[in-house]
């Protein structure tokens, strides 16, 4: 009778336990899951499209994809972009024509000529350099540096000229001033001539050397000095010459490199030179043309030749140019007049 009241007693306390656990909850209220749940299920359409996006997900998670196509597919989306960016312009065809005619065709060079073997040497000198400043800017421009220049000392300023030339490279003579065969012609105050004495001589040819200054090699004489007529007394004036340490270059007709050889004047032969050829610069331009191309032959035939060309204007210094530039192609080496020494021919 005892155990009866007591197990009632213990089920209405285990009763009211329940209750309020459920008054609890119901304080609580649902879950978030719970209400994402009422959610989709209020909502069958959104459910739907939901779910369809999640198994296309884990289906492309669990298919592998092969790498080549993959790059293969990133190459198509580059190049598109890139295209779209850029995209490449098609030239009008006038102007395309306008190119190809603008672009010269492609020729190949053709291979140098062989040179031709050098037989022969030259020296070309120019006198009366130094009086007219167009000649000089002619030579300076035409002229390679192997031609020789006779200064003339009767010029503005016949040393500065010297020095110019010099600086170039050039030979430079002095053109001695002479009293001439011809009729009519001045030489001016310090000539020599034929009938003044050797002191006299001798006086005006270091006055011509001072006016032109130091870097003169020598002296050259005109081929119409009348001084070289008198045999004994330019022998003896032509060894004081070359006494000053200067080279004799005569253009004339006299023997005197003979005598001095026959006076076994050795070294003194050495600085005495002789011309070969001599044509006057001041003729007309196809008269300067004919005599340069005769020489040519003559200049193969004596192997060593010095050519003396007298009074040329500018013309005529291009002229000489033109011939020069065609010597290589007959086998003749343009040198300076100093390269020979000893007796000619």
């Amino acid at each position: 009778m005892t155990r009866l009241p007591r197990l009632l007693r213990d089920s209405e306390a285990a009763s009211m336990r329940d209750e309020d656990d459920d008054d609890d909850d119901a304080q609580k209220g649902p879950s978030l899951f719970a209400k994402g749940a009422r959610f989709l299920v209020q909502r069958p359409l959104l459910s739907g499209i939901l779910f369809a996006l999640l198994g296309f997900a884990a289906l492309a998670f669990t298919l592998p994809v092969p790498e080549k196509a993959a790059d293969a597919e990133l190459a198509i989306a580059v190049s598109k972009v890139v295209t779209q960016e850029h995209p490449e312009q098609e030239k009008p065809p006038e102007q395309e024509a306008r190119e190809r005619q603008a672009t010269p065709p492609t020729e190949e060079t053709p291979p140098p000529a062989p040179a031709v073997p050098v037989v022969a040497d030259v020296a070309l000198l120019i006198t009366d350099v130094g009086l007219n400043r167009r000649l000089a800017e002619a030579i300076d421009k035409t002229l390679p540096v192997e031609t020789t220049l006779a200064i003339s000392p009767y010029g503005s300023d016949p040393a500065a000229t010297a020095k110019a030339f010099l600086d170039t490279g050039r030979d430079i003579w002095v053109n001695l001033s002479a009293q001439s065969t011809e009729a009519g012609i001045d030489p001016g105050p310090l000539a020599i001539s034929g009938a003044l004495s050797k002191k006299e001589n001798v006086d005006f040819i270091k006055k011509q050397l001072d006016a032109v200054g130091s870097g003169a090699i020598g002296i050259f004489v005109p081929n119409d000095a009348d001084i070289t007529l008198q045999p004994d007394l330019w022998r003896d004036v032509a060894l004081e010459a070359i006494a000053f340490n200067k080279m004799v270059l005569d253009g004339t007709a006299a023997k005197v490199a003979t005598e001095l050889y026959v006076q076994k004047s050795e070294a003194k032969i050495s600085a005495y030179l002789k011309t070969d050829i001599v044509i006057d610069g001041s003729t007309p331009p196809a008269a300067l043309e004919a005599a340069l191309a005769s020489a040519v032959p003559a200049i193969l035939k004596l192997k060593e030749a010095i050519v003396v060309v007298t009074h040329p204007n500018a013309i005529g210094v291009e002229i000489v140019g033109k011939w020069v530039e065609g010597l290589a192609a007959n086998g003749i080496r343009l040198v300076p007049a100093s390269k020979f020494t000893g007796l000619k021919p």
